[in-house]
């Protein structure tokens, strides 16, 4: 007995890769200078934040489009749930 699958029948080519990615995935031209911006400036207040406030452990940000965000090890929780509430909690802070 044969066991029908989906993945025999459908061919995924490059064309239908590229569509997903430039309808889900891929920042349209005209927005990107508008997220960078945005970006800059939410950098310029969370550096600025950790600069104020060094008890936290915050050193610096990092990047374009995507934030990270260094932190001293001793002065962070090191389970890594917490760790996640912790920097969420001071970039509300921020």
């Amino acid at each position: 007995m044969a066991v029908e699958s989906p993945f025999l029948t459908v061919v995924i080519g490059h064309s239908d890769v590229a569509d997903f990615a430039a309808e889900n995935i891929n920042l349209r031209r005209e927005d990107v200078e508008d997220y960078r911006v945005q970006i800059r400036l939410l950098r310029e207040k969370l550096d600025r934040y950790a600069a104020e406030h060094k008890e936290h452990g915050l050193i610096k940000t990092l990047n374009d489009i995507d934030i990270a965000f260094y932190v001293e090890g001793n002065k962070v929780p090191s389970e890594e749930q917490d760790l996640f509430e912790w920097l969420a909690e001071r970039v509300c802070d921020a």
